[in-house]
């Protein structure tokens, strides 16, 4: 009996989730259309949707056209019915939002951080923006579904610990769940930001028919990648999964952050971009650069963009090689992984667009594997929020499980 009772209730809330997915996915949509769509029964639907009218998060707001008989009423989600607060924590910066329920942002600050400093100054400054984000916005605390931490791997989803980020030196077991949770009396979730990427893509990006979506997170220090399977997020053994950037491309390459040589992050790089073109002036090779900075140890990637913009050879050299790098990586996803789409974004393919270009084009020129031109392989939707709107759609996700 208590068997039969559990499996029930785990049905109820699987429909449960069913529908407000097929509401979010479809609204506004009528009763009828809900039936039609999900293959549950009408007395299904009604029940569903009468205890989501209850909870306050369905509201019925307007009427449909009707093809004879009685309008039919439409359904949409009540965007005021919960809150989310999304944070990304990258080398650089804090960024935060909120967002409605119909994961609409209504709100959005970034602040600069030290990756080199101590853990329990990052996390202060983290409760210091979730504070000013519920200010600015006004949200009642009792609506807030939790906070959704997009941070850097390797972690431990279940125990929400930053385990040794190799890009944060003095991080190393770090409990910033517990901390978190303490320190605000919220719920608080931590998911890699690159598998919050890609969730945010199958969430939010029309990539919810497809079966795998790898998401590729390609940031001035670090490279990582999220896998989603069947709508699922696949973690792999202790949540390693995806993790392209540390794969060996070049083992007389550049030293990692991790502690290896030639890994596709340390190749992919800014740094090493810069690299490439700081060792050829040293050489005696000409470039426009030098008309843009003083220091050839001040060169960034903004100046080495503008310079292929202008022509320059180095310039174009520079992007292309470090493109190279991408596009092997990809290639050994596309070989190993076999997935429907890849969706690439991050600092480096918004702060050089041919970047992710080149990376593409060096793909597309493999012979093999055959298929390797079929696949999908696309500009994140969401842009330089892709990790933490995905965070936010993780949560929501299980809170739709959750009721």
């Amino acid at each position: 009996m208590k068997l039969q009772n559990m499996n029930n209730e785990n049905m109820k809330k699987f429909n449960t989730t069913i529908v407000l997915e097929a509401i979010r996915r479809y609204e506004p949509v009528s009763r009828k259309e809900l039936a039609i769509r999900t293959g549950l029964t009408s007395s299904s639907i009604t029940n569903i949707v009468n205890r989501l009218l209850s909870l306050d998060l369905v509201v019925e707001t307007s009427t449909a056209e009707s093809s004879g008989g009685r309008k039919p009423i439409m359904l949409h989600l009540n965007p005021a019915a919960r809150y989310v607060i999304g944070i990304e924590l990258t080398t650089s910066r804090l960024l935060g939002i909120v967002t409605d329920f119909n994961s609409k942002k209504m709100c959005r600050i970034s602040i600069p951080i030290d990756r080199f400093a101590e853990s329990e100054i990052v996390i202060d400054q983290i409760v210091d923006l979730v504070g000013n984000l519920i200010s600015k916005t006004e949200i009642p605390r009792n609506k807030i579904i939790g906070i959704a931490i997009s941070a850097p791997g390797p972690y431990d989803h279940e125990e929400g610990i930053l385990t040794n980020p190799p890009n944060f030196p003095k991080w190393k077991n770090v409990r910033i769940k517990d901390a978190l949770e303490t320190a605000l009396d919220l719920k608080v979730s931590v998911i890699k930001e690159t598998v919050a990427a890609a969730f945010g893509e199958y969430w939010l990006g029309g990539l919810g028919r497809d079966k795998c979506i790898f998401a590729i997170n390609s940031m001035n220090i670090g490279l990582g990648g999220g896998v989603i399977i069947d709508g699922k997020i696949y973690r792999g053994f202790r949540d390693g999964a995806g993790d392209l950037g540390h794969m060996t491309i070049d083992v007389n390459g550049p030293k990692c952050s991790c502690g290896s040589y030639g890994c596709l992050e340390a190749m992919v790089s800014e740094s090493n971009m810069r690299h490439i073109v700081n060792s050829h002036i040293k050489k005696g090779f000409e470039t426009i650069l030098t008309e843009f900075v003083d220091d050839i140890e001040n060169i960034s990637i903004k100046h080495i963009v503008q310079g292929a913009v202008s022509g320059d050879w180095l310039c174009k050299y520079a992007i292309d090689e470090t493109a190279k790098y991408l596009g092997i990586g990809i290639s050994n996803i596309i070989n190993i992984l076999s997935p429907d789409i890849i969706v690439i974004g991050g600092e480096m393919t918004i702060e050089c667009p041919s970047y992710m270009e080149k990376a593409i084009e060096y793909v597309r020129n493999n012979l093999y594997p055959i298929y390797n031109k079929h696949v999908t392989i696309k500009s994140s939707s969401l842009g330089d929020e892709m990790c933490v709107i995905g965070a936010v759609c993780t949560t929501l996700h299980d809170f739709y499980g959750s009721l």
